[in-house]
Order: C-alpha cells, then structure tokens, then sequence
C-alpha cells in the first residue's frame, strides 16, 4: 500500500497541515480541485476534491490531537492522483473506522450501489449515514486504503487515509 502511494510522488504535489476545523472544509475543497486542475481534467480534479472533503471531515470530526496532515500527488503523467489525510484518533474510534472499511473495501460497484443506498435511506430516517467512505468508493471511484497505527498512548492511533483516483476510470 506504501508503495502505491509514493509512486505518485514523481509529479506535483502539495502537503498542508492545519488545525482540524470545519471553517477550513470548503476552502481546502476548492483548493484541491484548482491544483488538481492544472494537471488533470475537471472530472478527477472534482473526484479528488470530494475524496478529500470526505476524508478531512472525518478526520476533524475524530481527531483527538491538532493536526490534520494532507498530502496531494500528482503522477508525473497525470494518469493518477494520490490522497492521503492523517489525523490521530482515539482507539475505539478506529475500532468503527476498521469495521466500515472491512464491509466496503472489495466489494463490487453494485454492491457497494445497494450499501450506499441503505445509507442514503438510514440517514433519511434520523440516523447517523457513514455515507462518507460509501460515496468515496462508489461515486468517486477511489481506491481506499487506511494504515491504523500505535502511538506511545495505548488509548490513540495515528490513523492515514489514503485514496487514489484514476484519470482514465477503465484504469480503475
């Protein structure tokens, strides 16, 4: 998983570290996607700016520490984009954060369709969605990876989200 990511660091890449704040969301949004921009069409720039809305609101909401770390690669051939938002969360919320990922990572675009349909209805019924991850996979078409790591306090894990998006879809 390493590996894949830093192949995507022989092009252009931008790294912001901020104090996890929901008043910075938007803005990191229309960032991403005006870098992105530059180097790869309008679509993968929106797909990698809503990966990354997604990811940054997840880490502000379970963060435990300031801090919110974000790296943005570009392949020198603009074929991919790598993500990747690191924040530090307490261990029981890595706890849910691995189940999520254990019922959507490799699942099929139609199953994960009927999972983000389930989601959409729960949440429309006053639940919390977790739609967040769903739609990275199935609207954006993302590969998602996550490293859960220990940190000198046994109650906290330093948690690294990482997604990649294709230029071309079929690469998918």
């Amino acid at each position: 998983m390493e590996k894949i990511i830093k192949e995507t660091y022989n092009g252009s890449f931008v790294e912001i570290t901020f104090s996890p704040a929901f008043k910075f969301v938007d803005h990191l949004r229309q960032f991403l996607y005006i870098f992105c921009s530059i180097e790869v069409n309008p679509d993968v720039a929106h797909r990698i700016s809503f990966t990354a809305h997604e990811l940054v609101e997840n880490a502000i909401k379970y963060s435990c520490k300031e801090n919110t770390r974000i790296s943005l690669n570009i392949s020198a051939d603009s074929t991919k984009v790598g993500l990747e938002v690191s924040n530090y969360a307490l261990s029981d919320r890595t706890k849910v954060l691995q189940e999520q990922l254990n019922m959507l990572i490799g699942k099929s675009n139609a199953e994960l369709m009927e999972i983000y349909l389930e989601k959409i209805a729960s949440s429309s019924v006053g639940g919390t969605s977790q739609l967040g991850l769903t739609r990275i996979l199935f609207e954006w078409q993302a590969k998602l990876f996550c490293n859960i790591l220990d940190t000198d306090n046994e109650n906290e894990k330093e948690v690294k989200m990482k997604a990649i998006i294709y230029n071309n879809k079929e690469d998918y």
